[in-house]
């Protein structure tokens, strides 16, 4: 699920426009828009899908409802780990990309609607860069980026769209970094975090998207305190935020295994709490934990925790494309405790 997640957040992070530390020009847009959003940044899609719903009868003349309900589907099914409704997210953000082209028509220089236009078409990148359509990610990726650069000649205080370039910056400087002795390329990884900590800072509306690809740029970079700072005060802003606290738990892995296994068992509750526990979850999650006793050298307590789930057989197609490379790092890690326990 790891390699799936940073996918996740950096696509979000790079593609996605709903992150506007400017407030939308209508006091109830934008408490509606505010709360929806807070809603769901705290994993209560319940909520989030009611004030967005709210947004897409009582703002009709504008495309923001549909995106955002086409958002709360992919952040639902992502954090769940259920398959994607593909239909429904597809046709609401196809339908939101067509009324923002109208609304351009009419107002070319209107920043909120090529803001609009740039979020649908962010949206529509995320779901197919989650769902592997490259080609197709690559194409709208491109325009959101251009829809973006437009909104700043418009407005350059625009913030969010700083945070978009600012993680471009970075993530393409990253990826390249082993031609950057070649004297057209530059290395923009600093000056994309820069950018993303100026938006972040602003206070936006999605500032938890910032906070978290911020997390695994120092994760990755190995500057895990400051991971821990970040991870601790997106936990602050957003409490229920089960992601985050993975992030945390992510960071006391290199520090406190037991801090960590606290922490995982903490988001396994809470999945239980809000529904049913997925397996998905439950096997990445519980993974993560034997892992951490692993290393701990308390070995007896890996096998009990990896023994059930090795003897499920019914995994839905769905769950056994999802967790192929999880149940097999399991199997070993079952095997190795089983050695270990034997030894002793």
């Amino acid at each position: 699920m790891e390699h799936k997640r940073y996918l996740f957040l950096l696509l979000l992070l790079f593609f996605s426009q709903k992150i506007v530390p400017q407030q939308l020009p209508d006091e109830r847009l934008h408490k509606i828009f505010a709360e929806g959003v807070s809603a769901m940044a705290n994993g209560d899609y319940e909520k989030s899908l009611n004030s967005f719903q709210i947004l897409s009868s009582e703002y009709n003349n504008l495309p923001l409802g549909k995106i955002m309900l086409a958002a709360n589907e992919i952040f639902y099914s992502y954090d769940y780990q259920v398959p994607y409704n593909e239909k429904k997210i597809l046709r609401l953000l196809e339908e939101a990309e067509e009324h923002s082209n109208r609304l351009l028509k009419n107002e070319r220089k209107n920043k909120w609607n090529r803001y609009y236009l740039s979020l649908a078409e962010g949206y529509k990148t995320l779901y197919e860069g989650l769902t592997k359509d490259w080609l197709n990610m690559i194409s709208d990726g491109i325009s959101c980026i251009s829809n973006y650069n437009s909104i700043l000649e418009i407005d350059p205080a625009f913030y969010e769209a700083y945070i978009a370039i600012g993680a471009f910056k970075f993530w393409r400087s990253e990826n390249i970094k082993y031609l950057q002795w070649l004297p057209f390329i530059n290395d923009e990884r600093e000056e994309g975090i820069r950018l993303l900590k100026l938006s972040v800072n602003q206070n936006s509306y999605h500032d938890f998207l910032g906070m978290d690809v911020l997390f695994w740029i120092n994760m990755r970079r190995g500057e895990t305190e400051k991971a821990r700072m970040i991870a601790e005060e997106s936990l602050r802003k957003y409490p229920d935020n089960r992601l985050f606290k993975m992030n945390l738990a992510r960071y006391y892995e290199t520090t406190d295994r037991r801090k960590a296994i606290r922490l995982y068992e903490e988001v396994l509750n809470a999945y239980e709490r809000n529904k049913p526990l997925n397996r998905i979850n439950e096997v990445t999650i519980k993974t993560k934990i034997a892992i951490s006793y692993f290393e701990l050298g308390e070995v007896k307590k890996v096998v009990e925790i990896t023994q059930p789930i090795l003897k499920i057989k019914d995994f839905s197609k769905h769950e056994s494309l999802s967790l192929a490379g999880r149940l097999e790092r399991l199997s070993k890690l079952n095997t190795d405790a089983k050695a270990a326990v034997s030894k002793k």
